[in-house]
């Protein structure tokens, strides 16, 4: 699968999320305390719009895993284990 970055996705947004994963393989969050947490300094700059579809990009290329929990909310992490309904 190719890991070109396309135009409309933040690729230092992508790294950004990647380096947190590799400090913290097990972490797993909402797209907002992905953006409030995984993103340091940067957070207050980055539009939640752009944290999900650095996210979905993450996912396509299978670099991350979602699971949607009960009542709707979809949590990214590297193994897609966190699910407390497993």
């Amino acid at each position: 699968m190719n890991d070109d970055p396309i135009p409309w996705v933040d690729s230092d947004l992508v790294r950004e999320i990647l380096d947190h994963l590799t400090s913290h393989p097990h972490a797993a969050d909402t797209s907002v305390g992905v953006a409030r947490w995984w993103l340091g300094p940067r957070a207050a700059m980055v539009a939640l719009p752009d944290v999900e579809m650095a996210l979905g990009y993450l996912v396509a290329r299978h670099k991350l895993c979602q699971e949607l929990l009960a009542g709707g909310t979809t949590l990214s992490s590297r193994d897609g284990k966190h699910s407390p309904q497993r």
